[in-house]
C-alpha cells in the first residue's frame, strides 16, 4: 500500500471548493450595463461625427467623453487598484493608451478602445459568474463522505 491509497473501508469526505476567480471591481450586472453604455454612446458619438458630419467639438466630444466614463469605469478601478499593489496589469495599458488617443485628437479611437475592453471584461465576469454557479451546483449534488470497497 502507498500513500493516499483507499483501502477497503477508507472513508472519504470531498475537497473544499476552490477559490474563484474574483475581478474585485463589480457585479457582473453593472459591468455589462455599463459597456452597453460605452457602446450606446460610442455609436451616438460616431453618428454624430461622420453621418452629421458635426465638428468634434461639439456632440461628439460629449459622446465620447460618455464613451469613456462607461467603459473606462471598472477598468479604471482595476488598475488603480493593481497599481496600489504594485502591479502593472492590462488595465492600466488600456487607460495609458486611450488617454494618449485622446491627448492627440482621437477621440474615436480611445472611446472604441475602452468600449471593446470594457464589453470584453463584462463577457468574461458573466460567463465566469455563470461557470461558478454551475460548478456549485454540482458541488451541492455531490455526497459530503463516501466509503470505498474493494474486492
Amino acid at each position: 500500500m502507498y500513500p493516499g491509497r483507499m483501502t477497503a473501508s477508507s472513508p472519504t469526505t470531498t475537497a473544499p471548493a476552490a477559490e474563484t476567480h474574483d475581478h474585485s471591481h463589480g457585479s457582473a450586472r453593472w459591468e455589462l450595463w455599463f459597456a452597453i453604455a460605452a457602446g450606446v454612446t460610442y455609436a451616438g458619438g460616431m453618428i454624430a461625427e461622420f453621418a452629421l458630419g458635426l465638428p468634434m467639438v461639439g456632440w461628439p466630444l460629449v459622446f465620447f467623453l460618455a464613451t469613456y466614463f462607461f467603459g473606462g469605469f471598472f477598468t479604471f478601478r482595476t488598475a488603480i487598484a493593481s497599481t496600489m499593489r504594485g502591479k502593472f496589469e492590462v488595465d492600466f495599458l488600456m487607460l495609458v493608451a486611450a488617454i494618449g488617443a485622446a491627448l492627440i485628437g482621437r477621440w474615436a479611437e480611445g472611446a472604441v478602445l475602452l468600449f471593446l475592453f470594457s464589453l470584453g471584461h463584462a463577457l468574461e465576469e458573466y460567463a465566469l459568474s455563470r461557470a461558478s454557479k454551475s460548478i456549485e451546483s454540482l458541488a451541492e449534488l455531490a455526497p459530503r463522505s463516501a466509503l470505498v470497497r474493494r474486492g
